[in-house]
């Protein structure tokens, strides 16, 4: 699908982030690299220490605040930002991976609403 690719790094570089599964829901995780910490340093002001030396990567994601709430388990060891875009039937949480990782140049499938769907994607178009 075609679309905009986020420009963190120079075209030549690669970067490994990691992909959190669980039996529903994907999230990733971004390494803090310079140029990541300085995409997210807004975040330093709600108390998210990008900058942080000790730290090492950053989770996002895309879902219900009250789910990764309840995920947590302690309201106040995240901040949470609100979705530029709403969660429906057709764009689920596992599709804005798909499309995430699709546009920084991960080839995936078209749609992937489903945890399942991500892996067979990732399978299928593995390097």
């Amino acid at each position: 699908m075609p679309g905009p690719r986020a420009q963190l790094l120079p075209e030549d570089a690669a970067i490994e982030i990691g992909l959190i599964a669980g039996p529903i829901h994907y999230d990733l995780l971004l390494p803090l690299t310079p140029e990541i910490c300085s995409c997210f340093a807004f975040a330093n002001k709600d108390g998210v220490a990008v900058d942080n030396p000790r730290a090492g990567w950053l989770f996002a994601g895309w879902g219900a605040r009250e789910f990764y709430r309840a995920l947590v388990h302690i309201p106040t060891l995240m901040s949470l930002y609100e979705a530029k875009s709403d969660f429906n039937i057709i764009h689920t949480c596992n599709d804005w991976i798909s499309q995430t990782l699709r546009a920084a140049g991960r080839p995936m499938g078209v749609w992937a609403p489903t945890t399942l769907s991500v892996r067979t994607s990732l399978w299928w178009f593995a390097p």
